[in-house]
């Protein structure tokens, strides 16, 4: 049987395909909004990164993304 981090990495991945494949509702409903979603469902959403992190009950195992219309920019930090 496979270890509990695989399940962590294939729900963590069904939550980010979820978030995109709804991303134009997640628009209209939490524009500028940091979302935490979990087995395919918004649990919850703030403006504050930190805020919404130490309301979720396991951070390090759930989805966020911020959600915006603005084209975003990553930085690799090496």
């Amino acid at each position: 049987m496979p270890n509990k981090e695989i399940y962590s990495l294939q729900d963590f991945e069904k939550d980010h395909l979820w978030t995109q494949g709804h991303r134009k509702k997640l628009l209209s409903a939490y524009k500028n909004k940091w979302v935490a979603v979990r087995n395919q469902k918004v649990i919850d959403t703030d403006k504050d990164l930190k805020v919404l992190c130490s309301r979720i009950e396991d951070p390090g195992n759930t989805f966020v993304e911020y959600v915006t219309d603005e084209p975003l920019e990553m930085i690799l930090w090496l």
